[in-house]
């Protein structure tokens, strides 16, 4: 299963970039988030953090990749992984794109990710329009 989803900010993409890469301040601007913690002392390959979210029991993410305009995370599960890859994209001085992904795969995989798709879709979304009121506002 893979979801994903763009949203055009009006706002530079190095102010939006330093939003979405400070994990553990989501939960100040999106719902989709109760806790974000960093586990280890840098945002960087190898670090883990756990994410707590509305009616999930907590998952801790691995980032896989960081540059400075990308980063890419995945839990793993007993029989699948899902992970979420998040970029930012300058579409002029004052204006970005943004695009979120969130993917599940792995032997349950073909199993989960349906019944995991509505809640998926939501999520991302709200994140997605949270993600453009915030660097806007």
């Amino acid at each position: 299963m893979l979801y994903r989803t763009t949203v055009d900010v009006d706002a530079p993409a190095a102010a939006v970039w330093a939003i979405v890469r400070d994990v553990e301040t989501w939960p100040s601007w999106t719902p989709t988030m109760s806790t974000v913690e960093l586990q280890d002392s840098a945002f960087e390959p190898g670090a883990t953090v756990r994410v707590s979210q509305p009616g999930r029991k907590p998952d801790v993410y691995t980032v896989l990749a960081v540059d400075d305009r990308r980063f890419l995370w995945a839990a793993r599960k007993t029989g699948f992984r899902q992970w979420a890859d998040h970029r930012v994209e300058g579409l002029g001085r004052d204006r970005c794109r943004v695009e979120l992904a969130f993917g599940i795969d792995g032997t349950l995989g073909p199993v989960v990710g349906p019944l995991s798709r509505r809640t998926v879709v939501r999520f991302v979304d709200t994140e997605a329009a949270a993600l453009k009121a915030r660097a806007e506002g």
